[in-house]
């Protein structure tokens, strides 16, 4: 049951893979401790469900392409922790088009939680123990709100109201996980006055997690379900300097692994264009996305060229 990495050590390790974001992956690690001990006060030290700590619930608010989805795709391989992926414009109020149910997502937890357990008997002792170990991600939250969607609105309550049954159920999902993401396009970052100090500069923080709050249930998200989330994050945009680091580190790596793929080994972008590249990007509110976007544009000529090899192998197809 014991974490071999701790807080400080998985941090470091998300940080190789995940540039920035550094509150956000604080709280999910600090969420994955919560559970790990959780669980070792239930089956270890039979402690009531009363004592027992509480699971946390993460909103990760951020724009798109900074992301928010690899941070907890990039946590859960480095420590293994059994993952339900839910992308919240995919689910109907019981109804539509048949709808989600919370039955059917228990039903995904568990197994989930069943496949975990028979595979990695050495991390969770049981069916049980996995379930509690479990994390819910939830993305497109934002897409739930009616100011995305005003004639859905209505449905799209009752599909946050979901989530307030899952909450709610104590008997399976007492320590399950939840970590909700989204884009939220219409709130933007607050700043806070740059010349304050002491006590009032603490006092304009709270302000503005205060305002998070707020501007998160002014785009339609119900402030019941907001008001169970424990945890609001707000990631920072990608910088220029980070940008630039992401392509040269990652990007352009994959896409060198891509190109060998056609015997292509001597095309390299030159460092001015990489930044330009970065420049771009940053300004562009896509983030990575673009960055992937633009390599694979300059490329394309490359890849297209190559048909002759994509000939050559389809020859030995069967």
């Amino acid at each position: 049951m014991r974490r071999e990495q701790s807080n400080i050590e998985l941090l470091q390790q998300l940080n190789e893979m995940v540039a920035g974001h550094e509150e956000a992956k604080k709280a999910l690690i600090v969420m994955l401790g919560r559970s790990i001990l959780r669980t070792h006060q239930k089956y270890t030290k039979y402690m009531d469900n009363e004592n027992l700590i509480s699971p946390l619930k993460i909103l990760l608010v951020g724009p798109s392409g900074h992301g928010k989805t690899y941070l907890i795709e990039c946590l859960q391989r480095l420590s293994m922790f059994p993952i339900v992926k839910l992308d919240a414009t995919h689910l109907n109020p019981v109804g539509a088009g048949g709808g989600v149910k919370p039955a059917d997502i228990v039903k995904e937890i568990e197994e989930t939680a069943t496949w975990h357990a028979q595979n990695f008997p050495q991390l969770f002792k049981s069916v049980y123990e996995a379930i509690e170990r479990t994390v819910v991600f939830v993305d497109e939250l934002d897409k739930l709100g009616n100011s995305f969607d005003g004639g859905s609105a209505t449905w799209n309550k009752h599909v946050q109201a979901t989530f307030l049954t899952l909450f709610d159920n104590k008997e399976q999902l007492a320590g399950v996980s939840f970590v909700f993401a989204g884009a939220f396009t219409d709130i933007t970052k607050k700043e806070v006055k740059k010349n304050s100090i002491g006590f009032n500069k603490q006092e304009d923080t709270k302000a503005e997690e205060k305002f998070l709050d707020e501007r998160v249930i002014s785009t339609g998200l119900i402030p019941e379900l907001v008001g169970r989330i424990n945890t609001i994050v707000e990631l920072e945009h990608f910088t220029e300097e980070q940008m630039y680091t992401i392509l040269k580190e990652r990007i352009i790596p994959k896409k060198a692994r891509d190109l060998a793929a056609y015997g292509i080994f001597d095309r390299l972008l030159e460092d001015s264009v990489l930044r330009d590249i970065a420049k771009r990007a940053s300004t562009s509110g896509q983030g990575v996305r673009h960055l992937s976007r633009e390599v694979d544009k300059l490329y394309l000529d490359a890849e297209f060229d190559s048909d002759d090899d994509i000939k050559l192998l389809e020859s030995f197809a069967w």
